[in-house]
Parts: C-alpha cells; sequence; structure tokens
C-alpha cells in the first residue's frame, strides 16, 4: 500500500525521509512544488556538497555520506526535469538542498568558471571550491585573480612556459592551494609563486617529475621564505618540492623559533624520505 506522502505530518515525513537514498529524495521532491516544498526542512539538518564537471553534468551528494549521491545523468535516465535547462534544474537543487556547498571540476576552461561563478552568485552562492586540470604558466596569476575569494584551489598540471614573470607584489589568500608545476620551470618564477602564497593556510607547490630533473631554490631563499613565515604568516601547513628540505632544520633554528622541528619528509620522486 503506497503511502500518501503528502498527508503525512512532518516528523513523520522526516522519518521516511531518513530511511531512503538520496535518489529517491531527489525523485519525491522533483514531482511537485508542493513536494519540494516539504522535502526541504526534513534534510535541512543535512549539509550537501554539488559538484558541476567540464560537460555541465553534476552530481549531488551528503558531506556525511559519499555513498549517498546522485547524478544529472541517473536524471535524464530516470526521465527527471526533461522539460528544464540545466540552469533550472541547478536552481531547483540549490533550493531543496539548501544551498549546498558547490565544487567546479574544469578541464581548461576559465569561462565556463566565469560562468558558473556569476551563476550561482545569483543565487546567493559562492563556489566553494575549483579543481582545474590544466594550464598554461603564462595563465596561473590570472587564474589566481580570477579565483580569489574560492577558499579551496587544485591545479593539476601547470604546463611549463619560456620567460614567464610572476608578479610578485601581489599577495593571495586562500584557505587551501595545491598546485603541481614542472621542476624545469624558472627558479625565480618558482620563488615569486611561493612567496605570494605565503598567507594562505595551506599550501601545497610540488613538482612535476621530468626526466632532465630540475634545480631546487637556493638555501637563501629558504631562509628568507621562512623569515617570512615567522613573522606573521598565516600559512598552517607545507609542502614543497621547491627547496632541500634536508636544511630545513639547521636554517629554521637560528631564525628564534622556539619550538623544535621534530620531522622533515623529503619527496623524492613518489617516495618519502626522513
Amino acid at each position: 500500500m503506497p503511502i500518501p506522502l503528502q498527508k503525512l505530518p512532518y516528523l513523520a515525513l522526516k522519518e521516511v525521509l531518513s530511511t531512503m537514498k538520496l535518489k529517491e529524495i531527489f525523485k519525491i521532491a522533483s514531482l511537485s512544488k508542493e513536494n519540494a516544498r516539504r522535502v526541504k526542512p526534513c534534510i535541512s539538518s543535512q549539509r550537501f556538497l554539488l559538484t558541476i564537471f567540464s560537460s555541465d553534468g553534476w552530481k549531488i551528494e551528503s558531506e556525511c555520506s559519499r555513498n549517498f549521491e546522485y547524478w544529472s545523468e541517473d536524471c535524464s535516465k530516470n526521465g527527471i526535469f526533461l522539460d528544464k535547462t540545466g540552469h533550472e534544474v541547478l536552481e531547483f537543487i540549490v533550493e531543496v538542498f539548501n544551498k549546498p556547498n558547490i565544487c567546479l571540476l574544469i578541464k581548461n576552461d576559465m569561462e565556463k568558471f566565469h560562468n558558473y561563478s556569476r551563476f550561482f552568485g545569483t543565487l546567493g552562492l559562492k563556489i566553494g571550491q575549483v579543481t582545474f586540470y590544466r594550464c598554461k604558466q603564462g595563465e596561473l596569476q590570472n587564474m589566481l585573480e580570477a579565483f580569489k575569494g574560492v577558499p579551496e584551489i587544485h591545479i593539476y598540471s601547470c604546463i611549463l612556459e619560456k620567460k614567464i614573470q610572476f608578479d610578485n607584489n601581489i599577495n593571495y589568500y586562500f584557505e587551501s592551494i595545491e598546485i603541481r608545476i614542472s621542476v624545469n620551470s624558472d627558479l625565480k618564477w618558482r620563488k615569486d609563486l611561493l612567496f605570494s602564497l605565503i598567507d594562505c593556510k595551506k599550501v601545497n607547490i610540488n613538482g612535476i617529475t621530468h626526466r632532465s630533473g630540475g634545480k631546487l631554490l637556493p638555501t637563501k631563499d629558504l631562509k628568507a621564505f621562512l623569515e617570512r613565515w615567522i613573522e606573521g604568516s598565516k600559512m598552517e601547513q607545507f609542502s614543497t618540492t621547491a627547496f632541500d628540505l634536508s636544511k630545513f632544520s639547521t636554517v629554521f633554528k637560528p631564525l628564534g623559533q622556539v619550538i623544535p622541528v621534530r620531522a622533515v619528509n623529503i619527496l623524492i620522486g613518489s617516495h618519502k624520505r626522513y
């Protein structure tokens, strides 16, 4: 015997929905505006993540359980919202799923980032995370400028270019940033990039290994970096292949830091040495 969900009181409906998978909740909410209105408060205590891909496909999932998810492909297969535009479907998700955190996974299309940033801005939302799979070295600084206000950034491949400069007068403030750069990139460019990120909370700047190897930044740059850090940097976690970290402790101690260095992890290829 089917359950008349619209006639259930709030607590009873909340209990029923708690036994369902996300795809079932999505289907119920999509049937009518009244269903959507009733479903929304029942899931208001949950936090959701909305991920959007380069193809404009999407995935909505619970932040508590990554197995609790629903994809745009399933939405189409189930015949849901076939009469709505992509933006209309996203508006529905934002409304019913209580303004989820937004994550963009983009191959190499900055225009797509700008379009989604403007769109979600009209809904009162900011993008919380951007994963960008490929960019050129000369494009990186403009990208960082565009990403200001996005807490978490991942750039998985920064393609080597020659005679590229990085403006070291600009500082960035991300909660977390990860960039993979070529170990053959210009030393000054690498130094300027690192120093521009010194006020980010979590920084991971590691090199993509090439057969020809790559040079490390000199010890004087490591000393200057640590001096800036001690003077009042907001950085809480730092990982890089730019310096010879075997010298970290000996450089750190004379700077007057009272907290001892207990361990240094040195990345060599895919291996760690301590």
